[in-house]
């Protein structure tokens, strides 16, 4: 469940909540980690290894381990190549990468698992990055993020702060829509909600992004990627680590990698379905237990829930008032609701229309944030993807109670593009 409500109880605590760690993070009396040196990176780089699980990745494989060879030597870049038919596993031994080949593909979850004891490397060094195939890593990734691991605030993993491949286009462009909507996603929901809900003295973000983390390896030990009919780990790991209280998840602005995220209707609708199948599958698998963790999660998933039927529920409702009103001979005259219906239709559209401005509104901001005026024109179409969001998030609770997964991924269609700016 990655979604942005426009107006919430949710969003407003947590908004307060992120407002309350930035100024804690910039007090004169914060102690908060310094950035490694030079010395001291070159020397911890060497604790870390990476593990790239991989399928059918040969457009986007090279630019990925380019960006990690900036950060640890590429004897420590580990790649499986999970059920692959094209020249992944090739193109990661000729950059000198170590190279597991897996046939028949297991699915990343216990493609990790299967690599991670293959060259035991929980024995072997004191961190593990996961890294996604299309993943790129700003090379400051871990001159920031090793230092984030205090032992006085028990951080048992430091999650990205995901950024999107934008390109810069002339005019409209139907593929960059897409993209421009995860840019939004991003831009709001990490400094207002993932920003506060990382907060050593909240920890309550519910998911771990599997594209980009970095573990503490004794931690991992504890953890299992795979959980039998989950189909995403993003969700399965975080949900493991509160409900152990193994520690907190870590997270800052400073920790930067890139994704390339769909740029089509097909591929976004299969991640998003995904993502939603995997969140409501790891609820299924964990359960609920009392916790503050529980309880925002709890509010978050009942108002999305609230918002997701809104959306469906009102503009019926209004099709309803105006066809009694203009066309009553199709309806019984004596139908209360009919006759409600007819008398509010004017509260209904405000209450719509308040929806979508403040939904719009969130856009306006990110924008501003970015400093990407044309985020505000795509912004202007948003309310679709919106409606593609909600019937996923529903038709996903009711798959998730009757179905299971195998794990076996199919990744988005990956397209070769230019690297962005380090």
């Amino acid at each position: 469940m990655k979604g942005i409500l426009p107006i919430s109880i949710n969003t407003i605590f947590w908004c307060f909540i992120s407002g309350l760690r930035y100024l804690s993070d910039h007090s004169s009396n914060n102690n908060s980690p310094r950035p490694l040196s030079n010395a001291q990176l070159l020397s911890a780089a060497k604790d870390v290894a990476v593990c790239l699980p991989a399928h059918n990745e040969e457009l986007v494989l090279k630019d990925a381990i380019d960006s990690l060879q900036r950060l640890v030597p590429v004897r420590q870049i580990y790649v499986v190549s999970d059920g692959s038919h094209d020249q992944t596993a090739q193109i990661a031994r000729q950059m000198g990468c170590i190279v597991l080949e897996q046939n028949p593909g297991l699915g990343k979850a216990k493609a990790l698992q299967k690599i991670i004891a293959y060259f035991r490397l929980l024995d072997r060094y004191h961190y593990l990055l996961i890294a996604d195939a299309d993943t790129i890593f700003d090379q400051n990734f871990l001159r920031h993020a090793l230092p984030l691991f205090d032992p006085a605030k028990h951080v048992a993993v430091v999650a990205a702060y995901t950024k999107t491949r934008w390109q810069k286009h002339p005019g409209f462009s139907r593929r960059m829509l897409f993209v421009a909507y995860r840019m939004r996603l991003y831009g709001f929901i990490q400094p207002i909600i993932m920003y506060g809900q990382t907060w050593h003295h909240t920890n309550v973000n519910p998911v771990i992004p599997g594209f980009a983390c970095l573990y503490r390896t004794d931690i991992l030990r504890h953890l299992n990627f795979y959980a039998p009919g989950v189909i995403l780990e993003d969700f399965n790991m975080a949900f493991q680590l509160h409900k152990q209280k193994l520690g907190t998840i870590a997270h800052h602005p400073s920790v930067i990698a890139t994704t390339q995220d769909p740029d089509n209707f097909a591929d976004y609708r299969s991640q998003i379905l995904r993502w939603n199948l995997g969140f409501f599958q790891t609820i299924k698998y964990w359960g609920v237990w009392p916790s503050f963790f529980w309880l925002s999660l709890g509010v978050s998933l009942i108002e999305t829930f609230i918002f997701a039927l809104l959306l469906f529920i009102i503009p019926t409702l209004l099709l309803l008032a105006l066809s009694y009103y203009f066309v009553p001979n199709l309806f019984p005259s004596d139908n209360s609701a009919l006759i409600w219906l007819s008398t509010h239709w004017i509260e209904l559209s405000t209450i719509y229309a308040f929806l979508i401005l403040a939904d719009y509104l969130i856009t306006i901001f990110v924008a501003f944030k970015e400093q990407e005026d044309k985020l505000s024109i795509y912004g202007l179409v948003f309310i679709f993807l919106r409606y593609v969001d909600a019937a996923i998030f529903l038709y996903a609770f009711k798959e998730a109670i009757a179905t299971k997964s195998s794990g076996v991924w199919v990744p988005p269609e990956r397209r070769s593009e230019p690297s962005p700016q380090q």
